[in-house]
């Protein structure tokens, strides 16, 4: 009779919650961070970059992002990625991805688009029970030269 007691007013409620905290994050499908960048890249002197992801597959395990970096003098890059994150319902996370960055030069008053690098992704991202989130790790940017770029990131879900 206690144990009944006991999993009843203690374990069902926490799996319970449990069991909504992961219906929660089901729907938080989007996102908005800010990423800095510790080293300066050949193509670029723009330190940070504003993006948006979208997240989808079946665990919403996948992500989308694009993103803005300017440096503020001359040159304006678009990174576009795709990104594998483990774990979508845990609260660490590897991701791993690759893209592209985009970019629009002004040189005497004229625009020039370029594709600027290859970017890889190698990230460690910690998501709590929260909307905001945290990432860590290295972008490779794959330009001349091959640039592996410390960087970190804030987040928000939604």
């Amino acid at each position: 009779m206690k144990r009944t007691l006991f999993l009843l007013l203690f374990i069902i409620p926490a799996l319970h919650a449990e069991c909504q905290y992961f219906q929660g994050v089901r729907g938080l499908r989007s996102g908005v961070y800010a990423e800095a960048f510790l080293t300066p890249r050949e193509f670029s002197n723009g330190i940070i970059s504003l993006n948006y992801e979208h997240f989808f597959g079946r665990k919403y395990n996948y992500s989308l992002r694009a993103g803005i970096l300017p440096d503020f003098r001359s040159s304006i890059c678009f990174p576009i990625t795709l990104s594998y994150i483990t774990k979508p319902y845990g609260s660490h996370h590897l991701e791993i991805g690759a893209g592209l960055v985009s970019m629009i030069d002004f040189f005497e008053g004229m625009p020039y688009h370029d594709i600027a690098a290859g970017i890889f992704p190698l990230m460690y991202r910690y998501t709590g029970k929260g909307r905001f989130y945290f990432r860590g790790g290295l972008n490779i940017f794959y330009s001349w030269p091959v640039l592996p770029t410390p960087s970190f990131s804030l987040g928000y879900r939604f």
